[in-house]
């Protein structure tokens, strides 16, 4: 039997944290949750709070049954003077309703020796049979490898739209274009990626 929730703590957001739970139990007693401690560290203090205030602002509107997502994805980017890139990715999001979501992104920026983890608000708007468009509005944690050539890091914001095509109720494709401004100087250039993903429903 599933325990009761918390009374006064909203359906959606009890069930959006149960996954992290495990990862914050084992930072308590002291194990790290990832072989990397600094990217663990990011997720837990930077990421997390704000993917629990993007989730916070749209509990108000979901009134469907919650969905999650996980996604996998090929992209390339471009940074103006330093080149192209060719990357991967992997998320997993929560769907508050069929308009609104939340989800936490993982990419490797191959050509750049960097890695990207984002927290974003996903905003969702039915054209077709199954076609979707959609925006992204969040937060981004970039660093770069140790063997890189700057070893820089920095959080900047992270934009993004979209189109997606739902195959069936479990299976999407959808292809996005996103920005990362480099607001805070720290990046030096805007980065520029286009992925090409699939999403699985359940």
């Amino acid at each position: 039997m599933a325990p009761e929730h918390p009374r006064g703590l909203p359906s959606p957001l009890v069930v959006s944290i149960s996954p992290i739970a495990p990862w914050i139990s084992r930072e308590i007693h002291g194990v790290p949750p990832f072989p990397f401690a600094p990217i663990s560290t990011v997720i837990r203090k930077k990421l997390l709070p704000a993917l629990f205030m993007a989730t916070s602002c749209v509990c108000g509107v979901a009134h469907a049954s919650p969905r999650w997502t996980l996604g996998a994805n090929l992209s390339g980017s471009h940074a103006e003077g330093y080149g192209k890139s060719s990357n991967f990715g992997l998320d997993i999001g929560y769907d508050l309703n069929p308009r609104w979501g939340v989800d936490l992104s993982y990419e490797s920026l191959m050509g750049y020796e960097m890695t990207v983890i984002g927290a974003s608000a996903i905003r969702r708007h039915a054209i077709g049979d199954g076609w979707q468009i959609f925006g992204r509005l969040g937060v981004s944690y970039w660093t770069e490898s140790p063997t890189g050539a700057y070893n820089a890091s920095g959080e900047d914001p992270l934009l993004g739209i979209g189109l997606s095509y739902a195959i069936d109720r479990s299976l999407s494709v959808q292809a996005e274009y996103q920005v990362i401004p480099n607001l805070t100087g720290n990046l030096g250039v805007n980065l520029d990626t286009a992925l090409l993903g699939l999403q699985y429903h359940f």
